[in-house]
């Protein structure tokens, strides 16, 4: 299976519980779709460039993934449909395929 990674901003004002079930939903989003998480990191706390739908601040996380190319697609619709959540995201491709 290919190699991914995804990177997705919350909004700090979030408590760290629904920071946590944010992160524990995407990483059941990827397990649903055949993939297998690796590795998360939490980045932490960091200050836009540009306020995004009215945010200034928001908090990062980091997830190392295998998943069939086929579940990419799911994942983004994921962050689209709860995009009052996830501020923004971006899903790459590791192997350089």
């Amino acid at each position: 299976m290919p190699t991914y990674e995804t990177v997705f901003a919350v909004p700090a004002a979030l408590s760290e519980e629904e920071r946590a079930q944010s992160l524990s939903d995407v990483e059941g989003m990827i397990a649903e779709t055949g993939g297998v998480v690796s590795s998360n990191e939490e980045m932490g706390e960091k200050r836009l460039a540009y306020p995004v739908k009215k945010h200034e601040v928001a908090y990062y996380y980091l997830i190392n993934f295998e998943s069939p190319s086929s579940s990419i697609e799911k994942l983004t619709r994921f962050y689209r449909h709860s995009s009052d959540v996830y501020i923004r995201h971006i899903v790459v491709r590791k192997d350089g395929k």
